[in-house]
Parts: structure tokens; sequence; C-alpha cells
């Protein structure tokens, strides 16, 4: 028997994404876990096996459909589907012949008894039933197996209904106490709803006598917050039409770019973020790297200056661990991980990905190089999966290879900070005799102020620098 199978859900916060590729056509024969479909979904490429063998039947999506969560994918034959369709047909033809011998005359109904009969026959218990009371100016009621009752008029049974319905709704329609007059409430209400700031003479109770209860207040504050949230919407600007001006072009953002820019959006307006600046002295540093690359290659690494800087910021994260937590608001309270597992934004041509070094400050430089690399990779090849951009405490990003010296990223929520690198340049710096040409590196944090302030910020930053400047202290701290 052919079956639906519809897209499972895909992980947490996953509801939906577009088809890449459909991998099979009507007709083809799947065992079970075969690749059927590949679909991407926010910031990743994800496989959709199938759930059992079978053979193809009707395809229902096509490359390019946005498709979601419980969405039929196509119908699947499974295998031994006709021998259990031919057994429960065999079932259903025997079970039909049964009923047919033990069916009862006249439609099912056992046959009435004659009026005689009725008349003879006692009710259980063994009394004669006593004929009910005629109502004045009414037919007597059938009996059973009479005739079918009148049935009943339209315009009383809509008046019997209105009367239902306005009986459920009666506890909402209690008038507002006039102003001056005491409201009754008990007096836990009466607190409850000083604590949210809730004036009772505005709520209609539904309670007995018009009482207020805390219910009322919950539903009279709900529905507050509603009205001020479509009050919101309403006020969003809507697009100018701007064809009216010129030529214009749309085009459908894919699916990286659609969660990014539902992330940022999220992000900045949970986050009030705040940015430093700083710069490191990096001459020695690029000796180091110098020195060691070739070593670092060896082992299937590239020494860069992002590889180092995920290292330092490890160390730095262990320092100042307010950079290495969340704020959790509900609780009103600040959530320090012991772990530290670093995000490096990676750009790619569908859109920024961001893949995460886990435990970073358990792992040596030349293997941070190495892992590094191979993320960056799958990242820019779309063979990241969720999995890999989960996690993260901290994150870095670089854009000095794209010629940028300062910029301003937004912080990614539930974290609290990201650290920016710009392109590094070479500047005459004063030694105390003259000057010498020495190899600068901006530097940024961006933070969530409400889990660090401006001068934990500052010594964050700089302690970072000063351990770029001093390649020894990385060596010693690592």
């Amino acid at each position: 028997m052919a079956t639906e199978f519809k897209l499972p859900q895909l992980g947490e916060q996953v509801e939906k994404g577009i088809v890449l590729s459909v991998l099979v056509s009507e007709g083809d024969h799947v065992d079970a876990d075969d690749v059927v479909l590949e679909l991407e979904t926010d910031k990743a490429t994800t496989e959709v096996p199938a759930p059992s063998a079978g053979t193809v039947g009707e395809l229902r999506v096509h490359e390019g459909d946005e498709i979601q969560s419980g969405d039929v994918i196509m119908m699947l034959e499974e295998d031994g589907g006709e021998e259990e369709d031919e057994e429960k047909s065999k079932k259903k033809g025997e079970d039909a012949e049964e009923e047919e011998a033990q069916e009862p005359e006249a439609g099912g109904r056992e046959p009435e008894p004659e009026d005689g009969d009725r008349e003879s026959e006692p009710e259980a218990g063994g009394r004669e039933p006593e004929p009910e009371p005629e109502s004045e100016g009414r037919e007597p009621e059938p009996e059973d197996g009479g005739r079918e009752p009148k049935p009943e008029p339209e315009a009383e049974r809509r008046s019997r209904s209105g009367d239902r319905e306005r009986q459920r709704k009666q506890p909402r329609e209690r008038e507002r106490p006039k102003i001056g007059e005491p409201v009754p409430a008990s007096p836990s209400v009466r607190r409850f709803a000083r604590e949210l700031g809730v004036e009772l003479s505005m709520i209609a109770g539904t309670g007995d006598g018009g009482r207020v209860t805390e219910e009322d207040i919950k539903s009279h504050v709900r529905n507050l917050l509603e009205d001020v949230s479509r009050e919101k919407q309403a006020r969003e600007d809507e697009l100018p039409d701007f064809s009216q001006w010129g030529e214009v072009e749309r085009e459908p953002m894919n699916a990286i770019r659609r969660a990014t820019a539902d992330n940022v959006a999220r992000s900045w307006e949970k986050i009030p973020h705040v940015t430093q600046y700083d710069d490191a002295d990096v001459t020695d540093l690029e000796n180091f790297r110098s020195r060691f690359a070739e070593e670092a290659e060896e082992e299937g690494g590239k020494l860069t200056v992002t590889a180092i800087l995920v290292k330092v910021a490890a160390i730095a994260l262990e320092r100042f661990p307010d950079f290495n937590a969340s704020v959790d608001v509900e609780r009103g309270e600040l959530v320090r991980k012991k772990y530290v597992s670093i995000g490096v934004a990676v750009d790619t041509e569908e859109g920024l990905l961001v893949p995460v070094l886990r435990d970073v400050d358990d792992k040596g430089l030349v293997q941070i190089a190495a892992e590094l690399g191979e993320k960056a990779g799958k990242a820019r090849a779309r063979k990241m999966s969720r999995e890999d951009m989960k996690g993260g405490t901290f994150s870095i990003t670089n854009l000095g290879g794209l010629g940028t010296t300062r910029f301003t990223p937004i912080v990614g929520w539930p974290q609290v900070a990201i650290l920016s690198v710009g392109r590094m340049e070479t500047k005459p710096v004063w030694n105390g005799d003259e000057f010498e040409p020495r190899k600068i590196l901006p530097l940024g944090i961006t933070y969530d102020h409400r889990a660090v302030d401006g001068a934990d910020a500052a010594k964050f930053l700089r302690w970072i620098a000063e351990t770029l400047e001093n390649p020894m202290r990385l060596t010693m701290e690592a």
C-alpha cells in the first residue's frame, strides 16, 4: 500500500527549507535510510533519508520548492505492501460474510412485537408501564419504533442555540465597575493586581457577583499585550512602490540569507551592543608564524592569524569568564560556561557561515589550525551540518583579508561577545630613538553590556593584544 512520506522534524527550531535536489525518480526502488532528498535549511545542507524500503510513487516536491516539516515529499509503496493488501482484503471479505450471516431482519433492527404482544409484555421489573399524562393541546409521544419526531422549527432551534451562546459568554459580558464603586476581589487578587500594575476598575470580573479573579487579571494583561503587539505591527512601514521611479528587480533570498537576517535581527533586538577598539603590534608574531608555518603544514594545518587568535581567545576566556557566558533574563542570572567553543565566521558564495571549534581550551595550536582549515573547507563546500554550527560560546570574525580595518559586528545571541579583526598594516612606530616600521593589527571587541562593563572589555582586549605582541606568552600560557 502506498503511504505518504512526510518531511520529518529536521532539528531544534528548524521548520522549513528549500529543496536543492531530488535524488530519486518515480518508480525507483529505495532501501531504508537511502538519501532521497537534499534540503537547504538555515545555514546547512541536510540529507533526507527514506524511512523504509519500497518503490517511489508520486513525487510531490521538486527542486527549488520550499517545504516544511509535515509536508508530503512523495508516495512510497513499501515492500510487502501488495501481500498485506491481499491479506487485508481477504480478511475483510470473511468479516463481511460473517456479518451478513448474523444480520437481523428489517435493516438490522429486531422485529417489532405485534400490538397484542406489546400490550401484554410488562416492563423490566414486572410492573406495567404507567401511561404518561398528556398535556393539553399536545399530541401524544410516539411509541418506540413509531414515526420520527417532527423536526424542531428552525427559528426555535436558533433561539435556543443563541440562549446557550449568551449564557456561555455571560461571564465575559459583565460591565466594568463604575468609577468610585468598590471592586469585589479577594486580598490575594488585589495584591496580584498591584504587582502587575493593573487597575482593578478596568477589569470586568467573571466570578460570583462580578468578583474579579486572578484569571481575569491574567486575561486582561494578555489582551493588553496583544493589543500592543498589533499596534506595533500596524505601525511598521511598508516598502513604497519603487517601480514608480524606475525599473526594479526582485530576487528571493536563499535560506542562508534568510536565516542570517532572522538571527541578526533577533540578536540586535535582544542585546545592547557596545564596541571598543585596540591595536596589536604583531611584528614578532609574524616572525613566529614564519618560523613554525612549515611544521604546522606537516601536521595538516595552516598557521594563520585567525588560528592563533582562536587559541589566544580561548586562554583569555578562561581568565575573563564573563565573556564566555550568556544572560538568563528570566532568572536574572549570568550563565558562565566551563567549556570554551569558538565560532569562526567564514565567507562563502551563499553567505556567512559560522562553524564552531569545540573545546579549543584543551587543544594545541597546530591541532586548532588543522581543524579550522577543515571546517572552513566544509563551509565553503556547503557540507556543514547544523551540529557543526551549534554550541559556540564566543565568536571571531576576521575581515582583514578583504581590506577592512575596523568594523562593528553583531553579537550572536545567546553569546555575549565577538572579536573583530581588521587588515594588518605596516606603520612607523617610535621606539624611543627613532621611527621603525612595525606591523599593526586592528582589533575590536563587541559585547553585551548587560554582562560586561567597559573597563572589563578594555582589559580583555588589551590582554589579547599583549599576548599577540609577545608570542612567548602564548607558548607559556598554552
